[in-house]
């Protein structure tokens, strides 16, 4: 993505705004970043939302969006899990369908993945 960006001489930002949220210790009911946290053997992360089929969503035309829900908002999670965790994701495994709706263009509307970091 880098180099295309850079040969198409464009610019480019990746929106991950739920980095700056704050995380709140359970245990000690402070403030805390990823590093508090101790060796991270296992992360997971949902984020679970209902987009029902609507003509009008960029969203759910894959040639505006160039995908669904993965590409949408569950990288979000993928972000997520990486600063927590304070590693980068080595290795991805999963699968993704047009499950429930109806939309005008075949886009995933449930994705579920695996990671190594």
């Amino acid at each position: 993505m880098e180099a295309a960006v850079r040969k198409a001489r464009v610019k480019f930002m990746l929106g991950f705004c739920m980095r700056n949220k704050r995380l709140q210790c359970k245990k000690r009911g402070n403030w805390c970043g990823p590093a508090p946290l101790g060796q991270m053997v296992m992360g997971r992360a949902q984020l679970t939302c209902w987009y029902p089929a609507d003509r009008h969503s960029w969203r759910q035309d894959v040639r505006t969006s160039h995908g669904g829900s993965l590409i949408d908002m569950g990288t979000h999670c993928l972000d997520l899990l990486e600063w927590i965790m304070g590693t980068r994701i080595r290795e991805v495994c999963g699968f993704q369908d047009l499950m429930t709706h109806k939309y005008r263009t075949r886009i995933e509307d449930a994705s579920t993945l695996a990671v190594r970091f």
